[in-house]
């Protein structure tokens, strides 16, 4: 039975590296989720122990893409952001789980309308969708180690799609995993033989990177707006699930 949980959770590694090399999206999701099969794993802890395999993917993908990095608009949420990190990492540790779930629920279910019928931006429009936009991504990062939704709604309505997505959402993944192994441990002890997940994991992910730059590569602008409203809508669905979950279990 461990064999087969630990084999889901390869499997899971890299699957996601693949999806989130291709879309930007998803690795924490798929991954995040294949940890809370594992016995005695709750949500915070996996996200822990999740962090070191996302840092090293978001960096294989943020080193193929640094060159398409979106600075100024980036730059033009960086504040919001990072508050709403700050706010997410307090909400994580001290709001019940039911509460953090409805709030991620709300912000992906924001982030679905918005993919759906991106709105026309005026320069005001623009600066409070910036702040609303950094400030959500911030959220549920700290939150529940998802950048993806939020962030890429806000690109795509900006008109950005494709490698500055993708670029974008590696370096804001990137600086959230790597803050979240300085600010916490990372629970090795949760996970029996994580050191050889780890290992094994990390040649996953390579691997899953590698096909999914070929398939990104080959990948049209509409295709991946279609793939990032997918994975977008899975995230709504786990959400629910796991609220539902929680409400049952109360």
């Amino acid at each position: 039975m461990l064999f087969q949980t630990y084999g889901l959770v390869l499997l899971a590694i890299a699957f996601g590296a693949f999806v989130a090399r291709a879309t930007g999206v998803g690795f924490a999701l798929v991954v995040v989720a294949a940890l809370l099969a594992l016995p005695e794993m709750d949500q915070p802890t996996a996200l822990y122990v999740a962090a070191p395999l996302s840092l090293l993917n978001l960096g294989f993908v943020l080193i193929s893409l640094h060159r398409n990095i979106p600075w100024p608009t980036l730059g033009q949420i960086s504040g919001p952001l990072t508050l709403g990190f700050i706010a997410g990492l307090v909400f994580g540790l001290y709001v019940p789980k039911v509460w953090m779930l409805a709030c991620g629920l709300i912000i992906v279910a924001y982030t679905l309308k918005s993919l759906m019928r991106p709105p026309t931006m005026t320069i005001g429009s623009a600066m409070a969708r910036a702040n609303v936009g950094g400030g959500l991504t911030g959220l549920m990062t700290g939150a529940l180690a998802f950048p993806g939704p939020p962030l890429s709604g806000f690109l795509l309505a900006r008109g950005f799609i494709g490698d500055p997505v993708r670029a974008a959402i590696a370096l804001v993944g990137c600086a959230a995993a790597g803050m979240r192994l300085l600010l916490g441990e990372t629970f090795t002890q949760s996970v029996p033989a994580y050191w050889l997940l780890l290992i094994v994991g990390s040649g996953l992910i390579v691997t899953g990177n590698l096909l999914g730059a070929f398939a990104a590569k080959h990948m049209k602008a509409r295709t991946h707006h279609i793939l990032i409203v997918l994975m977008t809508l899975l995230a709504f669905v786990q959400l629910s699930w796991g609220l539902y979950g929680e409400i049952r279990g109360a």
